[in-house]
């Protein structure tokens, strides 16, 4: 599980700040990360943020028949795009999301082998319009860290 104590680097115009959030008021906060596509000149169609960036040895889906989950908070809906990379090869694994708390799958079963980096991206390839998704609990059930 990526509990977001380690740097999130964001890039091209995305912002990317981890904390404690309760996006619902329920009065339980979570320690998650905020990604967030800005509507300001710059700001790339495919802006986002680098969330795992290992080294060549890992592989966060070993066998590429595991299910990774995570839970995204959305204030209007929107999509979720898990891009997953080895050194030569990457899958974008996209997610639609309704407005609040979402319980997420990214099918793992046509990640390339050795995948030692994950990126997401709100509404990837859509115009930059302040997107800003909370991202809690990202697993990776079958990941080997080298």
């Amino acid at each position: 599980t990526l509990d977001f104590n380690n740097a999130v680097f964001p890039f091209d115009g995305a912002t990317a700040v981890a904390g404690l959030y309760d996006p619902d008021d329920s009065g339980t906060s979570v320690r998650a990360v905020e990604i967030t596509k800005a509507a300001k000149d710059g700001t790339a169609l495919w802006a986002g943020a680098i969330v795992y960036d290992g080294a060549a040895g890992d592989d966060l889906v070993v066998d590429n028949t595991g299910i990774i989950t995570a839970k995204v908070w959305s204030e209007s809906g929107g999509k979720i795009t898990l891009k997953l990379e080895n050194a030569t090869e990457a899958v974008e694994i996209p997610y639609t999301l309704d407005a609040g708390w979402n319980d997420v799958e990214f099918s793992a079963a046509t990640a390339p082998d050795g995948v030692y980096k994950a990126v997401v991206f709100p509404d990837l390839m859509d115009a930059p319009a302040d997107q800003s998704f909370i991202i809690d609990d990202l697993m990776f059930p079958s990941a080997l860290i080298a």
